[in-house]
């Protein structure tokens, strides 16, 4: 009878002893819960976005939804833009080029890059969309997760030529992951960001060139020696001149002016200091039209550039 009696007290004692540790991880769960944001945490109450009730660019905002009319439907030009880049891509995938391994794309090198391409515009679009319609904190962080993936691909992606990188998949999931916490614990410094992300881009997407011309000048020293020396030419070195003389860069002027154009509109939109609110023509709209347009230009600049391994020089 004493033993059972002492089970018994053994067994109370851990029964109380678990309930408390359960009690303690509940407490833990739901302290680390509520460290999240009020717009991730209840996906029945839309929190306000940060620029509410006047500060959500110029457009009127409507009571019902979407909140912004011409903001809302012209965000999904983006998702256009992804669909017809989606499209070109596949057909030259089906043409002969392909079908006999004869693809000289370095952007079609990898399906990754024109996935991870097509799916960041349709997330800016989609993103975008959700924000000027519901103009909520979880429509603002959607919006600028799409913007992000955009631009670290494109930094990435340029890093990735000069570093020599196989795969982008792990890194570009690794950035835009330390990306999404920085939003969803300091969202102030969303435009700071993307700013630095498209800084950076720009800077290793222009040094490229120079270093491709500084190559090509190595290059045309090196045959002339080879030359007079009766040597055979470095063929790699002269593969860069034709890499070179083989990429558009008149796209990406185009896209770079599309672009600061858009970012004129988007700023003259966001002071007011060029508003009409109940006009169907926008100032943030066009922004989000020349946006597609400059990344349509911009793949186009990608799709321009040729393999140089597979070049020779007969």
């Amino acid at each position: 009878m004493y033993r059972i009696t002492k089970m018994n007290l053994f067994d109370i004692r851990n029964s109380e002893a678990s309930s408390q540790d359960l009690g303690l991880s509940q407490s833990r769960m739901a302290s680390l819960w509520d460290s999240f944001p009020k717009y991730l945490r209840d996906s029945h109450s839309l929190e306000p976005a940060s620029c509410m009730p006047d500060r959500c660019f110029c457009e009127y905002v409507r009571i019902g939804y979407p909140h912004q009319i011409s903001n809302t439907y012209s965000s999904l030009f983006f998702v256009f833009i992804s669909f017809v880049i989606l499209f070109r891509y596949c057909r030259r995938r089906w043409s002969l080029d392909f079908s006999q391994g004869r693809n000289d794309r370095y952007f079609y090198e990898s399906t990754h890059n024109v996935l991870f391409y097509c799916f960041s515009l349709f997330l800016i679009g989609i993103g975008s969309a959700y924000f000027h319609s519901t103009l909520s904190l979880l429509g603002q962080f959607a919006d600028v997760t799409g913007m992000n993936f955009l631009a670290s691909f494109i930094l990435l992606y340029h890093m990735k030529k000069i570093m020599k990188w196989n795969h982008l998949i792990r890194k570009y999931l690794i950035v835009n992951l330390i990306l999404i916490v920085f939003l969803i614990f300091i969202p102030e410094i969303r435009r700071v960001l993307f700013g630095l992300l498209i800084f950076f881009s720009l800077l290793i997407l222009y040094l490229r060139p120079l270093l491709n011309y500084l190559t090509s000048k190595v290059g045309n020293k090196s045959s002339s020696e080879s030359f007079e020396s009766n040597q055979t030419p470095n063929l790699e070195i002269q593969n860069s001149k034709y890499f070179e003389d083989t990429t558009k860069f008149k796209y990406l002027y185009f896209a770079v002016l599309a672009q600061v154009i858009a970012t004129i509109v988007w700023t003259l939109d966001l002071t007011k200091v060029v508003c009409s609110p109940q006009s169907i023509l926008q100032g943030h709209a066009l922004w989000h039209c020349l946006g597609g347009v400059a990344a349509y230009f911009l793949f186009l600049f990608y799709e321009s550039e040729k393999r140089t391994k597979d070049f020779t020089t007969t």
